[in-house]
């Protein structure tokens, strides 16, 4: 179809509907509580929508037969044509027969339509497979049951995520012409999940029901098989006639399925006998047995194999959670093999499995809103430092993103969790990580939720610690995470849950000792992060000379004062350690093994404080309160 033949058909269906809603307006059925009207409004809207961007040569030109197919859906002809419409006096209409009459069309369809029709414009028409990652409850099932309801079969199908699996035995080779239109109305009328039956009524599913729920094996395999015994049948006729057809005439749509199958089941064979039915042969024994006895991963990809490859050329293919029952080893693989051999067609992934959705290639969205009963907002999944597979699950979250120092199963990590369980703890190598992805994702549109940065103390100076709140990152009131469990409230109330005696004044004092012991060091270490920070935030003025050079970096050499530095640090210490003013001291020494002093004044084992402090600290409200006071109020 061409843009002129779309325009010129979509052009008559607006004329159509102003027509259908004069008539309306004349004899006073134009209530806006009246569904039908509403819906006349609703289908002027879409039609005038339409028009208007193909105008604007926004809709390519893949898409013109899909949309005429959901207009040529409302069936606007049929009311125009009826005799009543033509009748010049319409005041002797008579209103109850005009409302039938308008019951014959579709206009009903106009809001799934509008609906379908917005979410292809939103994702910018598919110019690429598409992954759509949400969390469950966003509306993924409800965006996939709309799309089953209003995408022509010839233009598309839809895979849902729930399906009824029962492989059927055939007693002969399905009938190709009625096995095609056994699918095809399949394709149309297909029921998902989301339904019921009054249970009170009967034991199980009713009867008509069985015809609907799992049948979803029977018209796929029989369609499979049907054609399969069709493309034979055509292969014999060529001989008998004295033709020489060649070898590939004889390879069908069930007989390329057969072949993904098998090269993604390492230990059975799937094969079709001389009976045209579908068997499996065990590598090991060589055991036959019939496909029913299918495992249920088995099962569903020959079922999906089976869907996509019947699918109608250049269509769309969306799926509906693609990983759900396959194992991950073979998910990617499969989807793999589909899009390469059908690469006449647009994949849409619906999906919450971000490491599926990783490994797409593939524009990538996320379902940002949902407001029932059909209205999502999707947003690009941006490109910006933060790995694709971690910030997708970050997209997904209700919660405020906490990126901290740390591995996973880190102490960082489960430190956070127990403090703040209302956050996204995310952990990352590095402090420079923490600072980076925090600032990429507050950078992101329409998001949910925001993002905080929680960054070792270490050696930072005041004036670099207040420039990173202005973004979101800040340094809990100890030098590293450690330190937390070195709180002077916080070994008092350990002491008092293990009924140990109070021991906090000669745990402080060996800390002090000990920061006497490495204050060389201590000095050394900061003064060294002061020179690397005045580098990172130096800007040296540019030169356009060489003296001018020599001359701008003089003047930044000036500003490092390492003699100054490492007088004023070493007061500072020293101050600490006079006054014993020991919320300082853990504030300003770095050191990992300082939880030795605990260990040493208790008589615990090397390396065990820390596993106790972290148990206390999960059954002790007290000791959460006491150790969140170390944080800044923001977080």
């Amino acid at each position: 179809m061409t843009k002129d033949e779309l325009s010129k058909y979509i052009n008559t269906a607006i004329s159509n509907v102003d027509f259908i809603s004069n008539i309306c307006a004349e004899l006073k059925i134009n209530d806006k509580n009246v569904e039908f009207f509403q819906n006349v409004l609703i289908a002027k809207n879409y039609l005038s929508i339409v028009f208007t961007d193909l105008a604007n040569n926004i809709i390519p030109v893949l898409f013109y037969d899909k949309i005429f197919h959901n207009i040529e859906e409302l069936k606007l002809d049929v009311l125009l044509s009826n005799q009543m419409f033509r009748q010049k006096d319409k005041t002797t209409i008579d209103i109850s027969r005009l409302k039938n009459l308008l019951a014959q069309c579709d206009l009903k369809k106009s809001y799934s339509f509008f609906s379908t029709y917005k979410f292809y414009s939103s994702l910018h028409f598919f110019q690429d497979n598409i992954v759509i990652v949400g969390a469950n409850g966003c509306g993924k099932s409800t965006l996939s049951s709309m799309l089953k309801d209003t995408i022509d079969e010839r233009d598309g199908v839809v895979i849902p995520a729930q399906k009824l699996l029962i492989v059927p035995t055939f007693d002969n080779t399905p009938n190709f012409n009625s096995s095609s239109k056994e699918y095809e109305e399949f394709e149309k009328n297909y029921t998902d999940s989301k339904t019921t039956y009054n249970a009170s009524q009967s034991n199980d599913i009713p009867y008509n029901d069985t015809q609907r729920y799992g049948r979803e094996y029977k018209v796929v395999l029989k369609k499979l098989l049907a054609d399969r015994g069709y493309i034979r049948n055509i292969f014999c006729n060529k001989i008998q006639r004295g033709e020489s057809p060649s070898s590939n005439d004889l390879y069908s749509k069930l007989d390329k399925a057969i072949d993904i199958w098998n090269s993604l089941i390492e230990h059975r064979t799937m094969f079709c006998d001389d009976n045209n039915q579908i068997q499996l042969k065990t590598k090991d024994t060589d055991e036959i047995y019939p496909a029913y006895k299918m495992s249920d991963g088995e099962k569903i990809i020959l079922y999906l194999i089976g869907r996509v490859l019947l699918a109608h050329a250049n269509a769309l293919i969306i799926i509906d959670e693609p990983e759900i029952y396959l194992h991950k080893a073979i998910v990617n693989k499969l989807w793999d093999k589909l899009e390469a051999e059908r690469n006449d067609c647009l994949f849409v992934y619906l999906t919450h499995d971000l490491d599926f959705a990783s490994t797409r290639e593939a524009y990538k969205y996320w379902i940002s809103s949902f407001r029932h009963p059909m209205f999502w907002t999707f947003d690009p999944i941006p490109k910006n430092g933060i790995p694709e597979n971690l910030l997708m699950k970050l997209l997904g979250s209700r919660k405020k993103i906490l990126f901290c120092e740390g591995k996973k199963g880190s102490w960082d990590k489960q430190i956070y969790e127990i403090l703040f369980p209302e956050y996204t703890i995310t952990p990352l190598e590095t402090c420079s990580d923490v600072i980076n992805y925090t600032r990429a994702f507050n950078k992101i549109p329409n998001k949910d939720s925001e993002a905080f940065g929680i960054i070792d103390r270490d050696f930072r100076v005041e004036e670099q610690i207040e420039k990173l709140k202005i973004e979101n990152i800040y340094s809990y009131f100890v030098a590293e995470i450690e330190n937390l469990f070195l709180s002077e409230q916080f070994i008092i109330e350990y002491e008092k849950f293990k009924n140990e005696e109070n021991k906090v004044e000669k745990i402080k004092e060996k800390i002090f000792s000990l920061l006497e012991k490495h204050k060389k060091l201590q000095i050394s270490n900061y003064v060294s992060s002061y020179i690397n920070y005045c580098f990172k935030e130096s800007h040296i003025k540019k030169g356009n000379t060489k003296e001018d050079v020599i001359s701008n970096y003089n003047i930044f050499n000036e500003k490092i004062k390492i003699e100054e530095w490492f007088s004023d640090r070493e007061a500072l210490i020293d101050k600490v350690i006079r006054e014993k003013d020991y919320k300082k001291a853990i504030l300003l020494y770095n050191n990992k093994g300082l939880h030795s002093a605990v260990e040493d004044v208790h008589g615990l084992k090397p390396n065990t404080y820390r596993e106790k402090a972290l148990s206390f600290l999960r059954n002790s409200e007290v000791a959460k309160q006491i150790l969140k006071a170390y944080f800044p109020d923001i977080v």
